[in-house]
């Protein structure tokens, strides 16, 4: 008669050979960040980038923490990560201009008990180095709030009109713009793109030639790389020399003076348009001299 033994096999050999397989099956490229470079942020403005990254050898589920390595992040900025999601990105609004070199360490944590072994627990390590410039809130400045222009029919164009761009927080590159509402392209502005300090040169194309007295509107817009903006307005006011007829009130003034006493005292003299809904600048020129002058 044979003997036969009998044994157990304990589960817990099928779990590890499940567990090693699902490791082997699992990715083993380690943890990368796939963000190579930062945009540039505004100081005052808020900041959020989702970083990308790529890789790891733990499972899916953990928690994401970071840390930098070497230098900062700018005021205000911090890496943040949703509860258990492999996940980061910088957040905030920065309060500083400069250039902010750092070393990112983003950290996966995959821990897991159980019976059979409570210490199984999995890192994932991604350092990279990063550069974030945050700019300053520049704003725009000019000596001109709005641009103020009278056409006459049958004559050559307006001359230019030359406008002064300054900017806070030291010079911004500029981009120019010039756009009308009705009449087509009948203002222009140059240079295009410049830097403050800038001198701008609003000009009038031959378009004006073309148009019907009345009232046209434009505008200069100008944008800096900061994302700072001035707009300009311009009024054009087209009048042909049958609309324009001036009209004083009253239609004439008299002094009295004695000789060797003080002068007389200034009058008024209100000076109107008729026929012509629209502002003008006159100039103002006296005939004959004082009995003094």
């Amino acid at each position: 008669m044979t003997a036969v033994r009998t044994a157990r096999y304990s589960p817990q050999l099928l779990i590890l050979s499940t567990l090693c397989a699902s490791s082997l099956l699992h990715a083993q490229v380690p943890l990368q960040i796939v963000t190579d470079s930062l945009p540039p942020g505004l100081a005052g403005t808020p900041y959020s980038l989702p970083l990308t990254t790529s890789g790891g050898t733990c499972l899916s589920t953990g928690n994401a923490t970071s840390r930098i390595d070497a230098g900062a992040l700018p005021p205000g900025i911090s890496v943040v990560s949703p509860p258990q999601t492999k996940q980061w990105s910088l957040q905030g609004t920065p309060t500083t201009a400069g250039n902010y070199t750092f070393t990112l360490h983003l950290v996966w944590t995959y821990e897991r008990v159980s019976p059979f072994n409570p210490n199984v627990q999995c890192t994932d390590d991604a350092v990279k180095n990063f550069t974030l410039s945050v700019q300053a809130n520049q704003t725009l400045q000019s000596d001109r709030s709005q641009i103020v222009t009278t056409y006459q029919t049958g004559q050559f164009p307006p001359l230019p009109v030359t406008v002064k761009i300054t900017s806070t927080s030291g010079p911004a590159n500029l981009s120019v713009q010039a756009t009308t509402d009705s009449g087509g392209p009948w203002l222009g502005a140059s240079p295009q793109i410049t830097v403050t300090p800038a001198t701008l040169e609003v000009s009038y194309s031959n378009a004006v030639t073309n148009l019907a007295p009345d009232t046209y509107h434009g505008r200069v817009t100008v944008t800096a790389a900061g994302g700072a903006s001035l707009t300009i307005p311009v009024t054009l006011l087209v009048v042909s020399p049958s609309d324009v007829q001036l009209q004083s009130t009253p239609a004439a003034l008299s002094f009295t003076a004695i000789a060797g006493q003080a002068d007389p005292p200034a009058q008024t003299l209100n000076i109107s348009v008729s026929r012509v809904s629209s502002s003008f600048v006159f100039q103002a020129i006296v005939s004959s001299a004082p009995p003094n002058g």
